[in-house]
């Protein structure tokens, strides 16, 4: 995993623990699935991602967001959901 780290007026640490700790970040765990955004690489998902970059975002859509926030995915976990379904439905159609 890679590691940034920085020296700002004394500080030296990484980037993820000095973000995770400010208010912007409480507020986008809180509301960013609410505009549509997920964080790329939650924490306790590095198994799936290979990641734990908190500070990482991505815009995916409010539903899609919605549903990963609720379901407590990543966004591998909801693209392989998706993909199933997807199959399930092709398989199903195929049999008609």
């Amino acid at each position: 995993m890679a590691q940034f780290n920085m020296k700002i007026a004394g500080y030296t640490g990484s980037v993820t623990s000095l973000f995770e700790s400010t208010p912007q970040y409480a507020w986008l765990m809180k509301n960013a699935h609410k505009y549509g955004f997920i964080q790329r690489y939650p924490d306790g998902k590095q198994g799936i991602t290979g990641y734990r970059q908190l500070y990482s975002f991505r815009y995916v859509g409010k539903t899609a967001a919605e549903y990963i926030q609720k379901n407590k995915l990543c966004l591998e976990e909801f693209i392989q959901l998706y993909k199933n379904k997807e199959a399930a439905e092709n398989d199903k159609n195929s049999k008609k």
